[in-house]
């Protein structure tokens, strides 16, 4: 077999915004209607590696943003494909990786909030005692604060 013109291509079609989504969904309903096919309403993107390509199907295959997402891999001797194959993630994929993110980023959250108290508790602290410490203190603090903000 001569495999110098064989060649893989993995092809994603995706749709990432409301108003192409809404499209699709009436086109689905009534294609005649609307003269075009569901499928002419996805944006495509094609990558000769499985590595980009996976990368960027699982990066918008859990975004808010993506409506829907395929991915094929194709296989093509010359210029005439020889075999394709849906590839789709496991059915609780997403919600995993979502679940993952998101207690991720409750952490992450969580942490900033405690250093947030922290440090209004510290502040207001400083505040109280350079209040304590009258008038004059007050106002060469104002001074010193100015300074800082121009540098």
């Amino acid at each position: 077999m001569n495999t110098k013109n064989l060649r893989i291509n993995y092809h994603i079609e995706i749709i990432n915004d409301a108003k192409t989504w809404d499209k699709f969904l009436k086109v689905t309903d009534a294609p005649t209607k609307y003269g075009i096919e569901p499928w002419e309403l996805y944006t495509n993107k094609d990558f000769d590696t499985f590595e980009k390509a996976l990368e960027f199907y699982m990066l918008w295959y859990v975004h808010d943003q993506c409506y829907d997402i395929k991915m094929w891999e194709q296989i093509y001797m010359g210029n005439e494909m020889i075999y394709e194959e849906y590839v789709e993630p496991h059915c609780t994929t997403k919600s995993e990786m979502r679940r993952v993110i998101n207690a991720d980023t409750y952490g992450r959250l969580r942490a900033y909030e405690i250093t947030t108290n922290r440090l209004k508790g510290e502040l207001n602290l400083y505040k109280g005692f350079v209040k304590s410490m009258g008038k004059e203190f007050e106002k060469m603090f104002d001074k010193y604060e100015k300074q800082e903000m121009q540098k």
